[in-house]
């Protein structure tokens, strides 16, 4: 018969056992998560986009343990739980094998668009020589339409300035070999393994940490190349009333303009491997269709199409907050966000970031003393409570940017909030 003593040995006994169980079962895959659209829109980056594109038409990149982990983070951007999977040995190879069988179905359900800006910013420096810009001209009562100019300067040599018409990829080819009957937008530089990366996957931080903590062999992320039908442009279409507005608001010396172009891709890439020895892949090259050339304005809203073959919906144009309340509420979530990527540096697209700081100047410049009122105190709470919580690391923990996504999907050119 067993005493007291061998009783309470029994009982531990049967609890370490148990918990010794629990820690080498394998993580349920009720927990894994699914990679969405929606979830892809929050990543600035058109390339990340374009590297679950190379895993769609290439699945044997994804036998690289690299290219895998990366793929199972950007489904998983906010579960931990996961991200600690990824670095244990009982928990890696089911994990592993389950996205390597789902990863078709999953790339299947993502569109097969991509949505690629040019001459946006400042200008586009090109052989270190020419800084070249959209600009629309004066506006034409006879056909309707405002002349597109590209505008050429070259920098401190000062020997030229001139104006042309614009022909989609020209720029990007002037100083290679261009296809008969194809250009290329190069998206070179805008992927890459930690700082290249840090902005753009902030708001899919697992995926961020798990490039940046990658320990094996260096691998090459790969460059981009689009390749379409060659095409150009002279003209943007525009009715007289709508004209009248803009001119209105944009005299002839401040029109500077950006094309959005959204591109169909085909299911195939051309890929290069990682010359010299090295691993990973330096470049890939897809086939595309353009399915609509958008001209936006500084302030990110849609001036018309240059092109549109009508396979996309057309975008929504988020209405101005326009009660009292509304406005309110709009400064008081803009200075909210507006502080915290200023202090944690979290990601927010550059046309978000221009109308915030738009929208701050015009508070304290023209706005109301409730708005001023409301747009410093927020700023002050912010500042006050994010200074010390930072240096416990606050800005990098899961869960402290939940209210700042939420907010940030309504920031203009997304929504109402700091509307131009």
């Amino acid at each position: 018969m067993p005493t007291n003593g061998n009783r309470r040995f029994l009982l531990v006994s049967a609890a370490l056992a148990s918990l010794a169980l629990s820690l080498v079962q394998p993580m349920p895959a009720q927990q894994y998560g699914t990679l969405t659209n929606e979830t892809l829109n929050r990543i600035p980056d058109p390339g990340v986009r374009l590297d679950l594109y190379l895993f769609r038409a290439n699945p044997a990149v994804l036998q690289e343990k690299f290219f895998l982990r990366y793929f199972i983070a950007l489904n998983n951007c906010n579960n931990t739980a996961v991200e600690k999977a990824l670095d244990n040995e009982l928990d890696y190879p089911a994990l592993a094998s389950y996205y390597q069988t789902h990863a078709a179905e999953i790339l299947g359900a993502l569109p097969d668009t991509v949505e690629l800006s040019l001459y946006g910013g400042s200008g586009r420096m090109l052989a270190g020589m020419f800084e070249e810009q959209l600009k629309l001209g004066e506006y034409d009562t006879s056909t309707g339409s405002f002349p597109i100019i590209l505008d050429t300067k070259r920098d401190n040599q000062g020997s030229a300035n001139g104006q042309t018409t614009v022909s989609l990829g020209s720029l990007f080819k002037r100083h290679q070999e261009a296809a008969q009957q194809n250009h290329a937008v190069n998206l070179s530089g805008n992927i890459g393994v930690g700082l290249n990366r840090a902005r753009s996957l902030a708001s899919c931080p697992v995926a961020d940490r798990v490039l940046r903590s990658w320990s094996g062999p260096q691998v090459m992320m790969p460059t981009y190349t689009v390749l379409y039908d060659r095409t150009g442009f002279d003209t943007l279409p525009m009715d007289v009333d709508a004209a009248r507005t803009y001119i209105n608001s944009h005299p002839a010396l401040h029109r500077t303009v950006m094309l959005s172009i959204d591109f169909h891709l085909q299911n195939k890439a051309d890929v290069r491997a990682a010359g010299f020895g090295g691993r990973g892949i330096s470049s890939v090259t897809f086939p595309g269709k353009i399915a609509r050339v958008t001209v936006i304005d500084s302030s990110a809203l849609p001036l018309g199409f240059l092109a549109d073959d009508h396979s996309l919906p057309l975008p929504v144009v988020p209405a101005a907050p326009s009660s009292p309340a509304e406005k309110l509420a709009a400064t008081r979530d803009a200075a909210f966000v507006y502080e915290r990527e200023t202090v944690c540096h979290w990601d927010m697209s550059g046309y978000q970031l221009t109308a915030l700081q738009t929208m701050e100047s015009r508070i304290h410049s023209t706005g109301t003393p409730q708005e001023r009122q409301e747009w410093d105190s927020v700023v002050a709470r912010e500042y006050s409570l994010l200074g010390a919580k930072r240096i416990y690391g606050y800005c990098a923990l899961p869960g402290a940017r939940a209210q700042y996504d939420s907010i940030l999907m309504r920031v203009w050119p997304n929504g109402p909030i700091a509307h131009p």
